[in-house]
């Protein structure tokens, strides 16, 4: 909200004027992306190639496992999100079965939640089932963009988000560089935000350069 000429009306101007707490913050990602967390899982768990080549609805099983990485990174990228503003959240791998009465899962730490991320990302770069970008030549020696992908992740968005994590995951918000996060716990103690680790840095720089390159 730091944008005076874009968020001086609506809501935001409210926010403003008023403060913004958790009671009355517009502005929550929670209760949708966990939806969509699910929703990807329950994809995975029942997509497969369907029908022949003659038909309207025909599956490969070329497009079924892009589609799978494609999820893979959706997901990653919905607990990305979740990250960059609440920071360790509760991470979800298992179908929450419609009998369960609990669903107070605790949250994850900073370190747990990055390399939840991180690990679905690296899948997604070792799967190589993920086009390059979505441009190609038109045939007559001109690139072209292929709009009727343009809401499909690429192997360059994957580059770029993973960096952008680990930048995040070495900045002093969350690697150790204040007080009040240092000393987060869960009920059970468990403490959410890490020691500084200079490591992270390289790391952050590491992927960087990988993702620059290959742009």
């Amino acid at each position: 909200l730091c944008g005076e000429v874009t968020t001086n009306h609506g809501t935001a101007k409210e926010e403003i004027l008023n403060g913004f707490t958790a009671s009355n913050a517009q502005f929550h990602r929670y209760s949708a992306l966990y939806k969509l967390i699910r929703q990807g899982l329950i994809f995975q768990k029942n997509v497969h190639p369907m029908g022949d080549l003659s038909d309207m609805d025909y599956l490969s099983q070329e497009e079924v496992d892009r589609m799978i990485s494609e999820v893979d990174f959706l997901i990653a990228y919905s607990y990305f999100s979740l990250f960059e503003l609440y920071g360790p959240v509760p991470i979800v791998t298992d179908l929450a079965s419609p009998d369960q009465s609990d669903y107070n899962i605790p949250r994850s730490s900073v370190d747990e939640v990055v390399a939840h991320i991180d690990s679905l990302y690296a899948k997604v770069l070792s799967d190589d089932l993920l086009p390059a970008t979505l441009r190609y030549d038109d045939g007559e020696g001109n690139m072209v963009e292929k709009l009727s992908e343009v809401a499909r992740p690429t192997k360059a968005v994957v580059l770029a988000m993973r960096a952008k994590l680990w930048v995040y995951a070495a900045s002093k918000l969350f690697n150790g560089g204040y007080k009040e996060a240092l000393d987060l716990v869960n009920q059970d103690g468990k403490r959410l935000f890490p020691e500084y680790n200079k490591e992270k840095g390289g790391t952050a720089e590491k992927h960087l350069k990988t993702f620059l390159d290959f742009a």
